[in-house]
């Protein structure tokens, strides 16, 4: 997707809910880029859920209403039923980091109880896609759209090709003969977080 046009549709929806409740809707909008914010700077080992909240509440008024079952409402009716059926989907409850620092990847990686050499990351983006390389992943850039923050990145270090490319490419692949069961859905222990780190700190 293109990240800047989906944020400004998601700030305009989500600030145009809140108002529609009678709410302060410029005080919650600087809130919730706050929360944000604070999700992706902190590297302190809370969850961005106490992270996010803190943050919000230094714009937001705590006592307007109940912010959580409000905002809930809000995605499970407007925002849409997006990832719907997979085992696990990141959110700020469940997650103590963002894309693209290794802990968001090695949480996920050890929700599934992998490790990082197990994986083949398959994105668009040359930063937030590729950084799990960094846990010893696979990687295949897809350049349909394709999003190079750092305006250098060199192509021909990674597997790459268009999506039409990247199906035939996983077509030709041998079936899976081990696929990840038991996904965690929560929150991953601090232990195997770590344990999928590991692969970085010895390389």
């Amino acid at each position: 997707m293109e990240l800047d046009e989906f944020l400004g549709a998601y700030f305009e929806a989500i600030a145009g809910f809140v108002a529609r409740q009678g709410l302060d809707a410029k005080a919650f909008s600087a809130g919730l880029k706050a929360g944000i914010g604070a999700m992706a700077s902190h590297d302190d080992g809370r969850t961005n859920h106490e992270a996010y909240w803190e943050a919000f509440f230094r714009h937001a008024d705590a006592d307007a209403v109940a912010w959580e079952e409000l905002l809930t409402e809000f995605y499970e009716h407007e925002f849409g039923a997006i990832g719907e059926g997979f085992p696990r989907i990141t959110s700020f409850e469940n997650s103590t980091s963002v894309k693209p620092k290794l802990a968001y990847y090695a949480e996920n990686v050890a929700a599934c109880g992998l490790s990082g050499e197990d994986v083949l990351m398959v994105g668009n983006n040359t930063v937030e896609d590729l950084a799990i390389q960094g846990l010893g992943a696979d990687a295949f850039l897809v350049t349909d759209h394709l999003l190079d923050p750092t305006e250098g990145f060199d192509l021909g270090s990674v597997k790459r090709g268009t999506m039409e490319e990247f199906a035939a490419w996983a077509e030709s692949l041998p079936p899976c003969a081990d696929p990840a069961q038991g996904v965690e859905a929560g929150i991953v222990a601090a232990a195997a977080r770590e344990a999928a780190l590991s692969f970085a700190k010895e390389g």
